[in-house]
This record gives structure tokens, C-alpha cells and sequence, in this order.
């Protein structure tokens, strides 16, 4: 259903091993980070090439949202809330901004179901797109992102994907990376999904949004 999803999305537009380390304060928000071997891309003989635009090195999810502090007796609360999920994917190398590299990040919440979000930073149908297997209104069209050299941030807020909201928890945490033309952004290798990829970064790892 992944696919077929996809494949909707490219026609509207033309028209690991990983480790787990799981942080959370009441004042500050969660974060769990997976890193990811440097050598594994199918790229790496290509490195030279590709500058390691394509090349996952660690994918971060936390959030952002508004911190309170409050008078409790003598004491100060300082209290957090999510307003966004947000999900940092860094590379070896520079995020590629020609629009030949895809970026895609997975997970699976309540009410979606396996979903996923990806851009492709530089294609003339530069956008973000995602979808939810349990849901094909969804199109992550709320969904941002921001290039900084080797990092490329991902910014979903939070009630506009269903099963997103502070409490809850994202499963089946993934993101991959894959070759695309540059023109639609999508069609090439990386359209087949996750088995088009030239590297990937999964998780069994849950990441509560709090």
C-alpha cells in the first residue's frame, strides 16, 4: 500500500544498526538517538562522488514546543509541552540541495498506522510529502524541514497526523536516504521505497512524544 500511496503523491506532483538512547526531563523535551555506521551506503565506493550527502550517520527524534515555570509554594515548576515532533536526520557529508538525494523518515502511530515523510531538497517540485497506510487523507502538507550543512530537520505538528500528540509514542522508527531526478523529486531507485534506498537507519526503539 506503500507504494501505491507513493505513486499517488509523484502523479500529483508532476500534474541499521542502530542504538537507542532515550532522554527525558519534565522540563525539557524527550530524545532518542539512533546512529548509523558511516561505511554502509550503497554509495560508499562512490563517497568521493556523493560527497556522503546520502550517507546516514545518526537520526534524532524530540520535539519542540513551550516551556512554563509556575510558583509551587516556595518552589519553581517548570513544566514542558510538545508542540511539534521533529525528526533530525545527519549526514556524512553535506545534505545534498541539488535535488537528486531523497530524504525520507518513517514511523508508525496510532490512527495512521506505518506512515512516512520525505523531501527532496533543490527538486523543482520541492516539497514535503508523506502519507498514512491507515489513512489517505494525510499528506503531511503541515509537515516542514530545514537544511544546516550535514543536518536536515523534519517539523510535524502535533494533531496534524493522527496518533502525533504529547503522550503518545512513534514506533517503527526509521529513515533512508536514495537517489531520485531531480525534476519530480521522486522517480528513480528510492520510489520503490525503503528497497530503493542507498542507505538506511532502523530503530526498534519507541520514541513517547513528552
Amino acid at each position: 500500500m506503500r507504494r501505491t500511496a507513493r505513486l499517488s503523491l509523484v502523479l500529483a506532483g508532476c500534474a541499521a544498526l542502530g542504538l537507542a538512547v532515550p532522554a527525558h526531563a519534565g522540563s525539557a523535551p524527550a530524545k532518542l538517538v539512533v546512529t548509523d555506521a558511516t561505511d554502509d551506503a550503497l554509495s560508499a565506493p562512490l563517497t568521493a562522488l556523493t560527497g556522503g550527502a546520502d550517507e546516514l550517520a545518526k537520526m534524532t527524534w524530540t520535539s519542540t514546543g513551550t516551556t512554563t515555570k509556575r510558583k509551587v509554594g516556595k518552589k519553581t515548576v517548570t513544566t514542558y509541552t510538545p508542540k511539534n515532533l521533529v525528526v533530525i536526520l545527519e549526514t556524512a557529508g553535506d545534505i545534498a540541495t541539488d535535488g537528486t538525494t531523497q530524504y525520507d523518515v518513517e514511523g508508525s502511530s496510532d490512527g495512521c498506522g506505518d506512515w512516512y515523510v520525505y523531501v527532496t531538497p533543490g527538486a523543482a517540485l520541492e516539497a514535503v510529502f508523506g502519507s498514512c497506510d491507515d489513512d489517505d487523507s494525510v499528506d503531511f502538507g503541515s509537515a516542514s524541514f530545514a537544511v544546516a550543512g550535514k543536518t536536515i530537520t523534519f517539523t510535524i505538528p502535533l494533531g496534524s497526523v493522527p496518533g502525533l500528540k504529547a503522550g503518545k509514542s512513534v514506533t517503527g522508527l526509521n529513515a533512508y536516504t536514495g537517489f531520485v531526478d531531480p525534476v519530480t523529486g521522486d522517480l528513480g531507485p528510492v520510489f520503490l521505497g525503503a528497497d530503493g534506498a542507498t542507505d538506511t537507519a532502523p530503530s526498534d526503539a519507541a520514541f513517547k512524544i513528552v
